[in-house]
Parts: C-alpha cells; sequence; structure tokens
C-alpha cells in the first residue's frame, strides 16, 4: 500500500511540474503580448497628440538631437563614428574620399555627396 501511495504521490509531482512549464510558457507569451500592446498604445497615443495639435509647438531634428545629447546623454560623435566605419566597410576605403553616389550598408542606405553623407534611409 506504501509503494502505491510513493507512486501516486510521484506521479502528481510530474504532473504539477508539466502544469507549472505550461503556466510559465503562458506567462512568457503574455508579457511579449503586453510589451507589444504597450507599443501600440504609446504610438495611438502620439498620433492623437499630434492630430489635436496641428499648429502646436514643432521640433526641428536639430533641435531634437541638442536635446539627445544633453539631456539623455547620447552621444553623437559615437554614432557619426560608427556610421563612418560601415560606410567604410561597405566601399572597402578606409581613407580618402567616398564617391558621390548611394550606398547601401547592413544597417542603412546613404546618399553622398561631396564626401559628406547628405542624407539617410
Amino acid at each position: 500500500m506504501k509503494k502505491d501511495k510513493r507512486l501516486e504521490l510521484a506521479d502528481k509531482i510530474k504532473e504539477l511540474y508539466r502544469e507549472i512549464s505550461q503556466i510559465e510558457a503562458n506567462i512568457g507569451v503574455l508579457k511579449s503580448t503586453i510589451q507589444a500592446k504597450k507599443v501600440e498604445l504609446s504610438e495611438t497615443q502620439n498620433k492623437l497628440w499630434f492630430l489635436n495639435n496641428p499648429d502646436g509647438l514643432k521640433i526641428t531634428d536639430h533641435a531634437l538631437i541638442r536635446y539627445m545629447e544633453r539631456a539623455k546623454s547620447f552621444d553623437t560623435q559615437k554614432t557619426k563614428k560608427e556610421i563612418i566605419q560601415e560606410l567604410q566597410e561597405t566601399t572597402g576605403k578606409t581613407t580618402g574620399k567616398i564617391i558621390d553616389g548611394k550606398y547601401f550598408c547592413k544597417n542603412f542606405r546613404c546618399i553622398v555627396k561631396n564626401n559628406e553623407i547628405i542624407t539617410m534611409y
């Protein structure tokens, strides 16, 4: 009789482990879903804000970059270096001028004119 009780308890333990695993998997899916919904909510709130303020104060890209540098400690020089290095890897050129044209880099596309990146897309 003791042996039957032990087997019964062992089976119960296995079943509980299985149920816990299923619940943990569901939690992971729910966390991902919640995160996606938070992003969607934020984007929707931003769209509504801009629709409600069509004539409101605007921020230039220059001002935004300065804000990111000063208030958020964003390192624009480091980012510029990373962009240049990626363009150099794409072109195979590490010194000298880059020929005017469109370049398809790993993480971006850009247009170079007069040895300057003038736009990225």
